[in-house]
């Protein structure tokens, strides 16, 4: 879950043992000091709940609607074959092996879709077309929100949520192993959360883009990490 702020909230899914991450996203949400922000989130998080807690704390959101909200999600694509768009916008990624085009497109929503989806204004279409690492990738996926831009906005914003994606949670789910953490107990997990977060982000300090590249290279050089730090 990220916010337009440039605030990023990484939740962790081992939390309280009484508390789902859905609940968890609602009670930050609930919180929040901010207000006029644009709040984006996983289609795990497209809940009615979460989108009341947003609109209360006079907030937007941007939510990925896939099939845990089926008959939404169905609605979507069926809205996006027989309507125009309001606006589209094409974009290309040729880099780490990708060569994608994306088309996000952005479309109206009717009336009975605003009635269910609190102050839902705006839905988009994203089209990934291309090969990555040489396979083919065809994929659609859908957002709902309560902001009325554009495409090329929405598609800033949909790229920066990713960009947090694989920068910070891929990184600690894929090469820290954290979501494999047998640490259950909350102060516990919470600690180890803050301690791993500011690992990372002493390796971004220092200039690396690749966590691997910059756990190879300190692995011979832990002694002067406080030096370069200086």
């Amino acid at each position: 879950m990220s916010i337009d702020n440039g605030l990023v909230l990484a939740m962790d899914s081992r939390q309280q043992v009484t508390k789902t991450e859905t609940q968890a996203a609602q009670g930050i949400i609930r919180d929040l000091p901010s207000d006029n922000q644009l709040i984006t989130l996983d289609a795990i998080h497209c809940q009615k709940t979460t989108v009341q807690n947003i609109i209360d704390g006079n907030n937007d959101y941007l939510i990925t609607v896939k099939n845990n909200q089926k008959n939404l999600r169905k609605t979507l694509h069926d809205l996006a074959i027989t309507t125009p768009p309001l606006s589209q916008y094409i974009e290309y990624d040729k880099s780490r092996g990708r060569n994608i085009q994306r088309t996000v497109s952005v479309f109206k929503l009717p009336n009975y879709v605003k009635s269910t989806w609190l102050n839902s204004q705006r839905f988009i279409q994203v089209q990934r077309i291309g090969t990555r690492k040489s396979k083919p990738v065809d994929q659609t996926v859908y957002y709902l929100s309560s902001r009325q831009s554009n495409a090329k906005t929405f598609a800033a914003k949909i790229r920066g949520h990713w960009k947090i994606e694989n920068q910070l949670h891929w990184v600690r789910d894929a090469l820290f192993k954290e979501d494999l953490s047998p640490i259950c107990h909350f102060q516990a997990v919470t600690n180890l959360s803050i301690l791993l977060t500011i690992a990372i982000n002493l390796l971004r300090i220092l200039g690396f883009l690749s966590i691997t590249n910059a756990q190879t290279w300190l692995y011979g050089r832990l002694w002067a990490l406080a030096t370069l730090l200086e």
